[in-house]
């Protein structure tokens, strides 16, 4: 995990919890909303995050975070030159994770239709913070809950409901 540079993972739940409420691969492309509430804390600390869009991935996690070089580079001067892409470009686009991502996470097999998107890969969301959270603080234990994002129709289209 250390490549994808996460700021907040949303894992499994406790071995006491039961299995399928643990969140499944790429749940969070489904959600709109992401409040997380103490699990033992003061109440009335809820956070709540809103998912702006899907997280294009650069070309960090083809890069060993312990010597720099990237995957199947002799030496770091790989990561820089006329080819360097940020969203993956460049050497990144042939090692790993970006090219077994690329056959399920690009832009073109999810269907986003935003242009310059179909080449990138797409790993996470990228969230914001809504609302005020002064002195809010998150924690390894809390409660999470996400609200999923309503499919684009007639009725909601530009006014809830996110069209990549």
């Amino acid at each position: 995990m250390n490549r994808f540079r996460p700021n907040l993972v949303i894992g499994s739940c406790p071995a006491s919890a039961r299995p399928s409420s643990s969140p499944k691969p790429f749940a969070e492309d489904s959600w709109y909303t992401v409040a997380m509430m103490p699990a033992n804390g003061p109440a009335g600390r809820t956070v709540e995050l809103g998912v702006v869009k899907p997280c294009s991935r650069c070309k960090m996690p083809t890069i060993d975070q312990s010597t720099g070089v990237p995957d199947g580079a002799a030496s770091a001067a790989a990561t820089t030159g006329n080819d360097d892409d940020d969203e993956g470009g460049g050497p990144a686009i042939k090692a790993e994770p970006t090219t077994t991502l690329r056959t399920f996470r690009s832009g073109e097999v999810l269907g986003y239709k935003k242009a310059g998107w179909k080449q990138d890969v797409f790993f996470g969301q990228n969230l914001v913070l809504l609302g005020k959270a002064i002195g809010a603080t998150i924690c390894v234990g809390d409660t999470v809950i996400a609200t999923p994002r309503r499919r684009p129709g007639w009725f909601v289209r530009g006014v809830a409901g996110v069209d990549f």
